[in-house]
């Protein structure tokens, strides 16, 4: 409860000792599907292992819930870019691409060194995948056993076998082959996830093919196309092209019946299922006994930044979009709703939804910002066109054509840039085409197989062995890339600098750099995109940062201002108005409320119906601000910003009315009208509106103290 300075102290705790109620409490059972959607904390995937779950927050920490009998639950510090769990150990990337794992080692055997870009933990087992595309595999069934030669793109560690994609998009399988689990069939794929004793894979078409032990079903997989599968125990899960989930399998405890919603990635193992929703949200079902299915509260979700040719947008952690900079066409005017990603082009801006559908804004003077109907898993927006990835892995593109940049081929793709003049993707195959302009000769791929493709007025890509291929117009060395292994590359629409992150996170520019835009900042960073004239990036931890022009402001992202609200009185401290300038926010129950914006002088206003408001003027700078918990009063009934006669007469004439004869006399929201709403307009009778925003509300010479 919450408290009056004095001897309005007395009164008060003489109301509580009448007014004092029980607690609820309840609890989730196996089955169920638990979900936690609170701000602040859990990550871009979330990894299910035999009892226990690990996921990586969004400034790149771990969380790990469920049992910890051999410290399997308890992750080491640092910040990671992916986790992933077996029977009772778990292992996780570093930024720097390093290897860590803890838990249960019976084999007691220690990872591998080198830099690495994926890993896959089994039963008894673990497998990686190096920068340079070779696999690494240690423990029981794992160290053991020989690993093919050649290339991979991908890798999954099973009970006691291994299966991954070559860089052909062909499969290669090792380890115990009981059920035939290790016999892969033909055709190539786009990922592939080895269970106890049965494999499903993911072919270039999106269909799904599963094979070895199917005494529950767990390996005969529904018809359609699909996007991600988890093997599990004996049950199998997958995303289909529309991000909803379907499971097959045993499913006694719950763990092959999943909930609705949309999904982005899904991990089954034994006897849970854990997924990210497509805002952001964890779920998991099936067995909860030790906590495995019950997730911290957090947005499974990272931080994303992109730049444009003046402006630059971001999807925050919790799916809400930000821009800023030029927005001459409305460019940096995002719609409301949650998103999964964005791409900022020259003069407009595309983002996905929460439920997979676009959203396009700004200069639409080539058809460039109306998108189409349909759900997709990826955009890129360029000059004055945008392509797309389809759900179903198909391309589109819209906007001006001149050029053919806007009729991509009929193929399945990973990934899609749309640059100046012309576009490139990444098909289910691993390897490169590009449409559209060629004037520079940046639309000729080069062979091999990739990752990730940008296009502008050059291109450059990454290959599976992290390295870097660029070519077209090099006038100022954009098209040179410099040597290493990379993880992500970047290009502008226009002019010519190029940035690439490496496998330690540092990153690296090169090519014009007449503003700074390729002088990246010290630290590391786990995404970047690249303007016309500056770059943005996104630390490792979570934090963003820009370097280059900032003539519109594109190079100053959006200050945090974090506070907290206490409504006097009140039970909860949701639904309160925070107002600074074009700012806007809500508070949360507990109070808590964030504004973004540039740098400069703010005059925020706290408000709620009922009460006083609050007001206080500050100044921020580049770094975010917490501001000190503000106690609103209570007793403005009737919303004329004075506690007074009027508001006593109000309370006074529906005193005892539950429920409220007028709402409004119900001031501190309890659903009825009694000695504590009279109490609210006693103890601050002839306060006005604007009340202090003060930072000690237990002070005795504090007018906002709190009950």
């Amino acid at each position: 409860m919450r408290r009056l300075s004095g001897l309005r102290l007395v009164m008060v705790l003489l109301v509580m000792a009448v007014l004092n109620s029980g607690e609820q409490a309840s609890a989730a059972s196996a089955g169920s599907a638990s979900r936690h959607t609170t701000e602040g904390g859990v990550s871009v995937s979330v990894s299910a292992g035999y009892i226990h779950t690990c996921g990586v927050k969004s400034d790149g920490t771990l969380a790990c819930w469920g049992y910890n009998g051999n410290g399997e639950s308890t992750p080491p510090s640092g910040t990671f870019v992916q986790v992933d769990l077996g029977y009772a150990h778990s292992c996780a990337i570093k930024h720097d691409g390093t290897l860590i794992c803890w838990g249960l080692n019976n084999a007691n055997l220690p990872t591998p060194s080198g830099t690495f870009v994926q890993l896959s933990a089994g039963s008894g087992h673990a497998c990686a995948l190096k920068s340079d595309g070779t696999v690494a595999c240690w423990g029981y069934s794992g160290g053991d056993q020989p690993t093919p030669s050649g290339t991979f793109v991908q890798v999954s560690a099973g009970d006691g076998h291994t299966c991954a994609i070559r860089s052909d998009g062909t499969l290669a399988c090792w380890g115990s082959n009981s059920s035939g689990q290790a016999t892969p069939p033909s055709g190539t794929f786009t990922q592939v996830d080895a269970g106890y004793g049965h494999t499903c894979g993911i072919r270039n078409d999106g269909s799904l093919a599963c094979w070895g032990n199917n005494m529950f079903g767990q390996a005969t997989p529904p018809t359609g196309a699909f996007v991600q599968v988890s093997a599990g125990n004996v049950y199998t899960c997958a995303i289909k092209s529309d991000r909803t989930l379907a499971c097959w399998g045993r499913g006694d405890q719950g763990q092959a019946t999943p909930p609705g919603g949309t999904f982005v990635q899904v991990s089954a193992n034994f006897l849970h299922t854990c997924g990210t929703e497509s805002d952001g949200t964890v779920a998991c079902w099936g067995n909860h006994s030790v906590g495995q299915g019950t997730p911290p509260p957090g947005r499974f979700i990272r931080r994303s930044v992109s730049a444009g040719g003046g402006h630059t947008c971001s999807v925050k952690s919790d799916g809400r979009l930000v821009c800023w900079g030029n927005n001459g066409s409305g460019q940096a005017t995002p719609p409301d709703g949650t998103f999964i990603q964005v791409s900022a082009g020259l003069a407009h801006t595309c983002a996905i939804k929460s439920d997979g559908t676009l959203a396009c804004w700004g200069n639409n003077n080539a058809g460039q910002a109306t998108a189409p109907s349909g759900t997709f898993v990826q955009v890129s927006a360029g000059v004055e066109f945008t392509c797309a990835v389809r759900s179903d892995g198909m391309p589109v593109c819209w906007g001006i054509n001149f050029a053919g940049q806007a009729t991509p081929p009929s193929e399945i793709f990973a990934q899609v840039s749309a640059g100046y003049y012309h576009a490139c993707g990444v098909k289910g195959d691993g390897t490169l085409i590009c449409w559209g302009d060629n004037t520079q000769g940046q639309a000729p791929v080069p062979s091999g197989t990739f990752v990730q493709v940008s296009a502008g007025s050059h291109t450059c890509a990454v290959r599976s062995d992290g390295t870097l291929a660029c070519w077209g117009d090099n006038g100022s060395g954009q098209a040179t890339p410099p040597s290493g292994t990379f993880v992500q590359v970047t290009l502008p629409e226009i002019l010519p600098h190029s940035c690439a992150i490496r496998a330690d996170g540092i990153v690296i520019c090169w090519g014009r750099n007449d503003f700074g835009q390729a002088s990246p900042p010290a630290g590391t960073f786990i995404q970047i995109s690249a303007g016309d004239r500056h770059t943005c990036g996104v630390r490792s931890d979570g934090t963003l940062t820009c370097w280059g022009r900032n003539e519109r402001g594109e190079a100053t992202p959006p200050t945090p201002i974090i506070g907290r609200v206490d409504l006097q009185g009140r039970l909860t401290d949701e639904g309160v108005q925070i107002q600074a300038g074009a700012l806007t926010a809500v508070t949360a129950p507990d109070g808590a409320f964030t504004l973004e914006g540039p740098a400069g002088e703010y005059t925020i206003t706290a408000s709620h119906s009922g009460y006083l408001s609050s007001q206080t003027t500050v100044v921020v700078g580049l770094t975010s601000l917490t501001l000190p918990v503000v106690v609103l009063v209570g007793g403005d009934a009737d919303g004329n910003g004075v506690v007074d006669l009027g508001d006593l007469t109000l309370v006074g004439g529906h005193y005892n009315t539950t429920p409220p004869g007028d709402p409004r006399a119900d001031i501190n929201g309890d659903g009825r009208v009694d000695l504590m709403d009279l109490i609210l307009v006693g103890a601050n009778y002839g306060k006005t509106s604007h009340q202090p925003w003060l930072a000690d509300p237990s002070a005795e010479t504090q007018t906002q103290a709190r009950i």
